[in-house]
C-alpha cells in the first residue's frame, strides 16, 4: 500500500489510525497490525503523523518506507510520532515485542518543532532491526518506559538532538551493532539504563541525564570530541577512527554506510547475531585472515576477503588507487588489502611529481588499467622511478694573455674544455670542475664556486634546479722567463 499526503482530521493518525475509543471503529478484535512493503509519504496529524495505534495490539513493519511525514500542533494530543506513534497504557513484559524490521525513515518531521520524534514508543516491549533513519529533523527514536533492543540500525545525518532518546525508570534498552555517523549525538539515557555493545560512533556521542546510565558491554567504537561515554571498557576503541565509507548502496538494495576494508573495527567484536543491515549477514571474514568467529563492529558486515598485497619495487614516488572502495596506498609503503572475494576490481596508478611510471607487476601488466579479480590471496607492484631532471652548467674562461691555456674537467664526466662549454647535470647533483693549466699558466681565481681547493686548481659547484656559469681566470706563470718558442 502506498499512502500519499494525507491529514488527520482529529489530530491522530494522518496515514492510518488504530484507536478503540468507543466513537471510533472498534478494532477490539484485532491482535495484530502488520504494516508490509507499504509507504507513508508527506502525511501529517499532531500524534502519529503516518501511523498512530494503541491500546495492546502487536504491531509489526517490515520492508516499509516513511518519508516526508510530519506533525501538526494538536489540540488534544502531545505531538510525538511523525511516522509512528505506538502507547499502551501499561507495559506488558510477558508480551510479545512490537518490530520494525527492514525499514527506512528518512527527512520525516520539522526542523522548527523542538523535542519531537519520528518513532515514538510508549510502554512498550520493542524490536527494531536493520532499519536505517536518514536526514530526519526529528528524534529517530524515542522511547518512554520501553524495554526493547535496537540492533543492525543506521542512522546518520539526522539534524535532531539525539538518534536514540530512552526515558523513565522503567525503561531497559539494548542498543547493538549499529553505526551512527553525523548525527548531532547518538543515545541520550534519561532516568533510564541503556546498554551498548558492537556500535559505531563516529562523531556521535552518548549522554546521561537525572540519573540515567550508560553502561557498555565491549566492542564499541568512537571517534571525534565526544567524551569516550560509549567506550568505557578494555574491548572499546574510544578516539578511534572507525574508517567509514560514504553512504551508498555498493551494489545492493540498501543505502549503506559500510566500513572500509582496512578498518580497525573488522572483525573486532562478538556476540553479533546473524543479520546485518546489508542482508549477507554475520559473520563473515571481512580481514581475510581466514576466520570466521568474529563479528564486525557497526550495522553492515564486510564481505568474505582475500588479501592483494600492493608494493613499490622502484626509486620513484607515486600511489596506488582503488576508488570503489577509496583506498590508496602510497609509495614506499607496502599495503595489505582485504578486498571481498570473487569480485573484480579496477586500479590506478599515478606518479608525484619528478616521478614516472614504468608499469604494473605480478597480477597486472603493462601501463594501461589492472584489474584482478580477487580468486584468491593477490600480489600487486607498481613500479615508480625518478624523473632525471637536467641543470646546465657552463664554464668559461678568461685569460690576461693570448697564448695562456688550461683544460677544465669535471666530476661526473661531461666539460673536457679550454674555452667556453656546457653541459647537462642532473639536478641538484654535486660537481667538481678541475683545471690542467698548461706550464706558462697558472689559474688566477674562480668564480661562482661554492668551495676551492687550497691550491686552486678545483672548484666544487651545489648544483640546484637552475643553469650556472661558472668563470675561470688564468695569468701569466711567474716563474717562466723563456719558453721555448721565445723569439
Amino acid at each position: 500500500m502506498r499512502f500519499l499526503n494525507n491529514t488527520a482530521t482529529d489530530d491522530v493518525g494522518g496515514a492510518l489510525r488504530v484507536k478503540a475509543d468507543g466513537s471510533n471503529i472498534s478494532f477490539d478484535d484485532l491482535q495484530t497490525i502488520r504494516i508490509i512493503d507499504s509507504e507513508f509519504l508527506q502525511n501529517q496529524a499532531a500524534a502519529g503523523g503516518a501511523v498512530y495505534i494503541d491500546k495492546n495490539y502487536f504491531l509489526q513493519v517490515e520492508g516499509s518506507l516513511f518519508e516526508n511525514n510530519t506533525l501538526s500542533v494538536g489540540q488534544l494530543f502531545t505531538p510525538n510520532g511523525c511516522a509512528i506513534n505506538k502507547s499502551s497504557s501499561t507495559l506488558d513484559l510477558i508480551r510479545e515485542p512490537d518490530t520494525v524490521i527492514n525499514s527506512v525513515f528518512i527527512n520525516n518531521g520539522s526542523s522548527s518543532q523542538a523535542d519531537r520524534n519520528v518513532v515514538f514508543l510508549n510502554n512498550q516491549r520493542a524490536d527494531i532491526d536493520r532499519s536505517t533513519f536518514i536526514e530526519n529533523a526529528d528524534t529517530p527514536l524515542a522511547f518512554s518506559n520501553v524495554y526493547g533492543v535496537v540492533i543492525n540500525s543506521l542512522f546518520t545525518a539526522n539534524t535532531s538532538d539525539y538518534a536514540i532518546s530512552n526515558a523513565q525508570p522503567n525503561g531497559d534498552l539494548s542498543v547493538q551493532f549499529s553505526t551512527f555517523v553525523n548525527n548531532d549525538e547518538a543515545i541520550r539515557s534519561n532516568n533510564a539504563t541503556t546498554i551498548i555493545r558492537g556500535n559505531v560512533f563516529d562523531g556521535d556521542g552518548c549522554e546521561v541525564i537525572n540519573g540515567g546510565s550508560i553502561i557498555s558491554n565491549g566492542y564499541n567504537i568512537e571517534q571525534g570530541n565526544t567524551g569516550n561515554l560509549c567506550t568505557s571498557i578494555g574491548s572499546d576503541m574510544p578516539d578511534t577512527d572507525p574508517m567509514l565509507l560514504p553512504l551508498g548502496y555498493y551494489d545492493g538494495s540498501k543505502l549503506i554506510v559500510p566500513l572500509s576494508p582496512i578498518s580497525p573495527a573488522v572483525d573486532a567484536a562478538t556476540g553479533c547475531d546473524s543479520n546485518d543491515l546489508s542482508g549477507e549477514g554475520r559473520a563473515r571474514d571481512g580481514d581475510g585472515s581466514g576466520g570466521l568467529g568474529q563479528c564486525d563492529m557497526g550495522a553492515v558486515e564486510r564481505p568474505n576477503a582475500y588479501i592483494l598485497s600492493v608494493s613499490f619495487p622502484g626509486d620513484g614516488d607515486g600511489y596506488v588507487t582503488l576508488d570503489e572502495l577509496f583506498l590508496y596506498c602510497n609509495s614506499p609503503d607496502a599495503c595489505l588489502w582485504p578486498l571481498p572475494r570473487n569480485e573484480s576490481f579496477a586500479f590506478t596508478a599515478a606518479p608525484l611529481n619528478g616521478s614516472t611510471f614504468e608499469g604494473w607487476g605480478n597480477s597486472c601488466a603493462g601501463t594501461g588499467s589492472c584489474n584482478i579479480n580477487m580468486d584468491g590471496f593477490k600480489f600487486l607492484t607498481a613500479d615508480f622511478s625518478n624523473l632525471i631532471t637536467s641543470v646546465n652548467l657552463a664554464v668559461s674562461t678568461f685569460k690576461s694573455e693570448t697564448y695562456l691555456n688550461a683544460t677544465v674537467t669535471s666530476n661526473p664526466v661531461g666539460i673536457s674544455c679550454g674555452q667556453t662549454c656546457s653541459f647537462e647535470f642532473e639536478e641538484n647533483e654535486t660537481v667538481i670542475l678541475t683545471a690542467n693549466p698548461a706550464s706558462d699558466t697558472v689559474v688566477d681565481y674562480w668564480d661562482g664556486c661554492d668551495m676551492e681547493s687550497q691550491d686552486g686548481l678545483e672548484c666544487t659547484v651545489f648544483l640546484g634546479s637552475n643553469p650556472q656559469t661558472i668563470n675561470i681566470y688564468l695569468d701569466k706563470n711567474p716563474d717562466i722567463i723563456f719558453k721555448s718558442t721565445f723569439d
